[in-house]
């Protein structure tokens, strides 16, 4: 029997407000295809695919070049088209990269993500990408 208590239209975690649900309300109209959010409780997820070009590197060094260039680029489009105030309160921003030949998956809070909407120097951006972002890699064969 589905009443309005049981998780039907009224599921309570659903309609429960959060800074996460806040960011993805604005996010999700401006990210490009191929990629995938949700929401973790308070915490963003996101997944980024890449984007095969015509000629595509085949050795490590320069996909990493590129991937790494890449999660940069998601995490400043993160910062510009979210609610500035949301994405502080986030606690954790995960952003997974998915290339053919390398996987990166990076984690950061959502007071240093917001952050990146405001750096323009290239050089500053590195430095806060490496100060304030936890970054694993997996090598695929």
């Amino acid at each position: 029997m589905n009443t309005f208590t049981d998780g039907g239209l009224w599921n309570r975690d659903r309609l429960k407000p959060t800074s996460c649900k806040a960011v993805l309300v604005k996010l999700d109209r401006r990210i490009p295809g191929g990629w995938t959010t949700s929401c973790d409780g308070e915490n963003l997820n996101l997944a980024v695919s890449h984007m095969a070009a015509k000629k595509e590197p085949t050795d490590l060094e320069t996909v990493r070049k590129i991937v790494y260039r890449e999660l940069a680029n998601s995490l400043v489009l993160v910062a510009k088209n979210s609610p500035s105030d949301n994405l502080e309160r986030t606690p954790w921003v995960s952003i997974r990269y998915v290339h053919p030949l390398l996987e990166v998956g990076a984690l950061s809070e959502g007071k240093f993500v917001v952050k990146f909407a405001t750096i323009k120097n290239k050089q500053m951006l590195m430095n806060h990408l490496q100060a304030t972002v936890k970054v694993k890699e997996l090598i695929k064969k």
